[in-house]
């Protein structure tokens, strides 16, 4: 299932993809669910690069990102689903190792490979940290992944019947986070597989909803997520548990938000990051977020100071 707003231009990509391990109609559907975009032509990428092999469906309205998830998951008819970004894509052996795994272990019910991330703005390719060494049932899964968001949307793929069993993606949650908060619901319901091959991409670009220029408007979804992990382990862990993983996860996010501000800094913008500074120091009014922060604070002394010095070395003038 591959959602799209306005990332017609990274189609062609994300469908070349998928087709090129594509084991016929028989065994996997293919479809694009775009959310009404009026900027670009999904489905002439779609037409243009695999016929009609693949599926198109356009909302009748604007609804958002994660109402189109919602969407993806009410269309596919699979017994598994994998929710494929527009402008994200996957590695040859992707599907094949899903396969794998949900032929092998019934009891199964999500899959979830190592990711990369490409940085558009960079033009580089980060590998993220493995989940664990060795392949198989993730251990204390439900637990890590409410301290801190491990995983890529376009790395995990989930049974239908976990879906229908804990519902769809909380669309009160309509800028940030609400992947994060499926995978935990996902985590506490069923057995989660872990593969450690990266062989999904996880696209980051000016504009996208991960681009830090939108991170302060994204601060309340997040401490939203932060607040429903009581509720979604309530039955899976003892209070004292659930409420040092709350800790933890607004200490994470907190630390995240530093470094993203520093980004900014260092690409030029002298004013988000305060923005974004500020929201850390209230989400985590500890050491080492204030810490970090003066850091940031020397940092942009030296940029901002030494920028506007008239004569002479600006390192001296600072």
């Amino acid at each position: 299932m591959i959602p799209t707003y306005h990332c017609a231009r990274y189609l062609a990509q994300t469908l070349r993809s998928v087709l090129d391990q594509d084991p016929g109609e028989d065994t996997m559907e293919i479809v694009v669910v775009d959310d009404h975009s009026v900027l670009d032509d999904p489905e002439a990428v779609v037409r243009r690069v695999a016929g009609e092999r693949v599926r198109f469906v356009r909302r009748e309205h604007n609804g958002g990102h994660v109402a189109t998830f919602n969407t993806c998951l009410t269309v596919a008819r699979g017994r598994w689903v994998h929710i494929l970004h527009g402008d994200d894509w996957v590695l040859p052996g992707f599907y094949a190792a899903a396969r794998a795994v949900a032929s092998g272990h019934p009891e199964v019910g999500a899959v979830i490979c190592r990711y990369q991330r490409w940085d558009e703005a960079t033009a580089r390719m980060h590998a993220a940290s493995p989940l664990q060494d060795e392949a198989g049932v993730l251990t204390d899964w439900a637990e890590r992944l409410g301290a801190r968001q491990r995983l890529q949307a376009p790395s995990i793929v989930v049974r239908r019947d976990i879906y229908e069993s804990v519902g769809g993606f909380d669309t009160g949650l309509r800028g940030y986070g609400e992947d994060w908060e499926m995978w935990l619901r996902v985590a506490v319901a069923t057995s989660v597989w872990w593969h450690p091959e990266a062989l999904a991409v996880y696209r980051v670009r000016p504009g996208s909803l991960s681009d830090r220029t939108r991170l302060r408007s994204n601060v309340a979804d997040m401490r939203r997520v932060i607040a429903l992990t009581s509720m979604t382990l309530a039955d899976h862990l003892p209070p004292k548990r659930i409420a040092s993983t709350q800790r933890e996860a607004r200490r994470s996010f907190a630390l995240a938000l530093v470094r993203r501000a520093r980004r900014a800094l260092a690409d030029g913008d002298r004013r988000a990051p305060w923005d974004v500074l500020r929201e850390a120091i209230l989400l985590w009014p500890r050491g080492d977020t204030a810490a970090a922060g003066l850091r940031l604070v020397v940092k942009w002394a030296y940029a901002v100071l030494g920028h506007g010095a008239r004569g002479g070395d600006a390192r001296t003038q600072v």
